[in-house]
């Protein structure tokens, strides 16, 4: 297991963090935002694995999810070349 690449994009007003897992098992840990930094996670390619106080859950290309201030999370692939774009707001 190793962390996924991850590559920081800015635009304007617009903040968004792209990250590519290159293996099945590649994780980013359980963690959480501050008001400032809640976001929309948008999954691009592959297939994820997200992990919270409500359980896990399977999410695929096209799937999107809203996180908000507090809430912990992570993601897991669970494809190689994996992707998600977190776009804050």
């Amino acid at each position: 297991m190793s962390l996924p690449r991850a590559r920081a994009v800015y635009d304007g007003n617009i903040s968004a963090t792209i990250y590519d897992f290159a293996a099945v098992g590649d994780e980013l840990p359980a963690h959480s935002h501050t008001d400032a930094d809640k976001h929309y996670t948008i999954v691009c390619r592959g297939a994820i694995k997200v992990f919270g106080p409500w359980g896990e859950e399977t999410i695929v290309s096209g799937d999107i999810r809203r996180f908000k201030a507090n809430l912990m999370h992570g993601f897991t692939a669970l494809e190689a070349n994996s992707r998600v774009v977190n776009i804050k707001y």
